[in-house]
């Protein structure tokens, strides 16, 4: 796992970001983590993964298209379904 850097907002962020940063935030102080690149990267990978499985293409098809293993196709498919159980859950207990 990569080793987590805590900076200072006002050190890397312009002014503007900063000010709408703390907006959103309602002015509190708190610590905000902000995914790397690699991670946006994949979190996409894994939304097109279920859509394309939603448009009927076989796990199969998916891996070759986007050069990963069926397997993680599979794993993706059942983290999906899992989130999807733990929502569906909660949105009837609300």
């Amino acid at each position: 796992m990569a080793e987590r850097r805590y900076v200072k907002a006002r050190d890397v962020l312009p002014p503007e970001l900063l000010a709408a940063v703390s907006k959103a935030l309602g002015g509190r102080g708190v610590y905000v983590w902000v995914p790397s690149a690699q991670t946006l990267n994949r979190e996409d990978r894994d939304r097109y993964i279920v859509a394309r499985y939603e448009q009927n293409y076989s796990p199969e098809e998916i891996a070759d298209e986007i050069f990963v293993s069926v397997r993680r196709v599979y794993e993706v498919l059942a983290e999906a379904r899992r989130k999807q159980r733990s929502d569906t859950g909660r949105a009837e207990s609300d």
